[in-house]
Parts: structure tokens; sequence; C-alpha cells
């Protein structure tokens, strides 16, 4: 092979590594937390594209509890802060599959537009979610089918303005919604997100 041919056979093998990790490719054995180091010691993260909302999540972020502080501290700093973030309630909801009053657009009012308006959001009835592992995703989770990780609790970004100590969360194995204490030690997982062009608000503005 010419030195012309290999020049071209590397670039096509890097626009299709590139084209991987944006689009939601996997690459196997990343280990525990999904991630490893590329030979230039940057993190390369295993992500799954939502086409639904344009989202590029962790499609596997791992078995990591963090308090909630911890986790906005996370996700900004995921890959060097590469636009990772927290997500907000509304698109932590976004991956609740198969619970009707839970999904979005359901009658639980657990939102970012409810939050911010400082009312009570959670009613226990709607909000509560489905039957435990009766979801469509791997082992009954109510999550796309495309995520691994712990089928648990998960913080969301949003603060309840009228109690501005709590933040919603999302519990995956009933597609439970609801808030929590994030002033005190409580942990919950953590899963990341971006969206490619987005502008990133800081942690200060999400009410941290």
């Amino acid at each position: 092979m010419t030195g012309l041919g290999m020049y071209r056979l590397v670039l096509l093998a890097a626009i299709c590594l590139v084209a991987l990790a944006g689009c939601g490719g996997s690459a196997d054995g990343l280990g525990e937390d999904a991630s490893r180091d590329a030979p230039d010691g940057t993190t390369i993260i295993a992500t799954w594209l939502d086409s639904a909302t344009g989202l590029t999540w962790q499609s596997d972020p791992g078995d990591i509890e963090l308090a909630w502080a911890q986790a906005v501290d996370y996700c900004d700093g995921l890959q060097g802060g590469a636009g990772w973030r927290l997500p907000d309630i509304d698109e932590l909801r976004s991956l609740i599959r198969g619970c009707p009053n839970t999904v979005s657009g359901g009658p639980c009012k657990e939102s970012v537009q409810c939050s911010s308006a400082g009312t009570d959001c959670y009613d226990g009835e709607e909000c509560m979610g489905c039957a435990d592992w009766g979801g469509s995703g791997k082992g009954g989770c109510y999550w796309p089918s495309e995520l691994n990780g712990p089928c648990e609790w998960y913080w969301s970004s949003t603060t309840e303005s009228g109690f501005t100590t709590y933040a919603c969360f999302a519990h995956f194995r009933m597609a439970h919604l609801s808030h929590d204490d994030k002033a005190n030690a409580q942990t919950h997982h953590v899963i990341c997100v971006r969206r490619a062009g987005a502008i990133e608000i800081p942690s200060a503005a999400r009410g941290r």
C-alpha cells in the first residue's frame, strides 16, 4: 500500500470513530464506569443518542452514588468539561418508558415549570409510578433498552423553588418521580447528559 493509501485508511478510521462517539455508538469493554482513557489522555464515554429529544446520554453511567452537589460537579467535569451536565427533571423524565402517569406529558406534575412556580409538585398517586421491574428496559427497568447501569434513583439538577433544599429525582425501577433533600448527605445515582451545540448554563444558575 502506498503512503497516500495508508493515510486515507487512517483518516477514514478516525472519521468512523468520531461518528461512533457522537451518534450513540458504544465501545465494548469500557469497564464499570463505561469509560476509558484515549491515547491523548482524554476520556472516552460510551453514549446513546435519543433521537426523539436530541439528547446524548451516558449509555452506562456506572454504579456511582453521590450527594447532589457532588453529582453536579461530577457531570460538569466529565471529560474535562465537554458539555456534560446533570439533567433537569424534564430531561431525566424523558427517559421513562412504559408508565403512563410519569412519562413525559403524563399527569404527574414534577417538571421544571412546576418546580419554578414555588408549589409542591409531588402528587403521591400520580407520581408514584408503576409496579417494580415492569418496564421494557433491561431487567424490567422503566428506561430505554439501550441504557445500562443500576435501575435506581437518579438525581436531576432541578431545585424546588418553594423548597430550595430539595432537588427532583427519578427512580427507574418503578418510574417514580419525587424530590429529596439535597443539602444533607443523601446520595443517589448519577447519569449525565449533553446536547450538541447547547450553551452551557453555569451550575450556580441551575439552583446550586
